[in-house]
């Protein structure tokens, strides 16, 4: 009997890190943007349609990724691959992930080097860049629907970030000065409600 258990967990754990290697090459592979690009697409594969975890880890882990050196969306996909299938998940999704984005990049660059400068791939160039920022706006008002709507102080603490940005305030200066205003604001909230 125990031997069958083991198998059973075996089978249960290779399903788990298939479904993270086939979910991270998938978005590796679709994953234009950028990670403000990205943020949409990730959390509709984790999130939405595979439920690994919830919206507000998502955001959580999403926020912190900001202010871990490295690229974001990897960081959040390997959180992600890590919550469904421990250490080797992690590692999974992180292969997954990037192999895909890495041999894209390589052929992109190869003929951006050789064609960039012919006047119809500049057309093309400058026609990509409207559409980037459309997804970047898009991604931005579906996060304030589910994170920001009705929350008064987040609202505020992101006009203040995106504001002292224009200055050219250091972004994880920014970052950590929200995340303690924050919880600062809110202790200060809590406190009052004992006292």
């Amino acid at each position: 009997m125990p031997i069958q258990k083991n198998t059973c967990e075996f089978e249960s754990k290779a399903k788990k890190l298939r479904e993270i290697a086939i979910s991270c090459f998938k978005l590796g592979t679709i994953g234009f943007g950028g990670i403000a690009g990205m943020v949409a697409t990730i959390e509709n594969e984790m999130v939405v349609k595979r439920k690994w975890i919830d919206h507000e880890h998502f955001m959580d882990v999403l926020s912190t990724s900001y202010i871990i050196p490295g690229p974001n969306s990897v960081e959040v996909v390997m959180h992600c691959g890590k919550e469904r299938g421990g250490r080797i998940g992690l590692i999974i999704a992180g292969i997954c992930y990037i192999i895909p984005a890495m041999i894209i990049c390589l052929i992109f660059g190869y003929f951006y080097k050789r064609y960039s400068t012919l006047p119809d791939v500049q057309q093309i160039i400058y026609g990509i860049r409207p559409a980037t920022t459309a997804q970047v706006l898009g991604t931005v008002f579906r996060l304030y629907d589910k994170t920001l709507k009705n929350n008064l102080l987040l609202i505020v603490l992101c006009l203040l970030v995106f504001i002292l940005s224009l200055f050219g305030i250091n972004e994880i200066v920014l970052i950590l000065g929200a995340g303690i205003t924050n919880y600062l604001i809110k202790r200060r909230q809590n406190f009052s409600i004992f006292t």
